[in-house]
């Protein structure tokens, strides 16, 4: 089992209302940013309603014939996206120069299949946490797992929002942090395809966790 653990930031948002969101000025993702094997996993920061005139973005839902179903249920926060929609939403988050969508890392690691995995994801750039009233990472749980077709997998996952905060100032250097469950589920889900979870927090945003199998390697 492999832990990554990056640094977190947690961005103000203000209260008036948000300019609208220009189209992507690039026209490809860097390619260090898209790994050609192994998983990966992204956050970003947007509105709200950033995906609400997209639904067009979004694979298939679930059908009942399929076992397990394919991409996750619709009734939860999290939806499968194809290979263009992701990259849709990378060269949206790359693009805005108001930090209207905002990029805050990525990570790349390389999964076993039916083995279980975990990674938690901070903001690299952001200050220490005794230097900063809170930050925000998110950590996934997931088991990825080989099928008799080569072009799904099998996934189950959890997906907490981590909070660490400093503790009192008689005992420096102490964190405090809370947990909360933010997604969870299983399903099959197509080779290169993206879960993407949202989790909203306050002033009218909220974070987008991305989580993306491109391979699995065999144990």
């Amino acid at each position: 089992m492999r832990t990554l653990s990056l640094v977190a930031l947690v961005v103000a948002a203000g209260c008036a209302p948000r300019p609208p969101i220009e189209e992507p000025t690039i026209k490809s993702v860097p390619p260090q940013l898209i790994a050609d094997s192994g998983a990966s996993l992204y956050i970003f920061e947007c509105p709200d309603d950033f995906l609400d005139d997209n639904s067009m973005l979004f694979q298939r839902a679930p059908d009942e014939k399929d076992d397990p179903p394919v991409g996750p249920k619709p009734s939860s926060n999290t939806q499968s996206l194809g290979e263009q929609a992701f990259e849709w939403v990378l060269r949206h988050s790359l693009s805005q120069k108001q930090g209207i969508v905002s990029f805050i890392g990525h990570a790349d690691f390389q999964p076993l299949s039916g083995w279980p995995m975990e990674v938690t994801l901070f903001n690299p750039d952001a200050l220490p946490a005794t230097q900063r009233a809170e930050k925000v990472g998110f950590h996934v749980r997931f088991t990825a797992s080989s099928t008799d077709n080569p072009n799904y997998v099998n996934i189950e996952w959890e997906t907490e929002k981590l909070t660490d905060t400093p503790g009192p100032k008689n005992e420096p250097g102490k964190i405090s942090r809370a947990k909360e469950r933010i997604a969870g589920g299983s399903c099959k889900l197509p080779v290169r395809a993206t879960l993407l979870m949202h989790h909203r927090r306050e002033g009218s945003r909220m974070y987008l966790v991305l989580l993306r199998i491109t391979s699995l390697k065999e144990p």
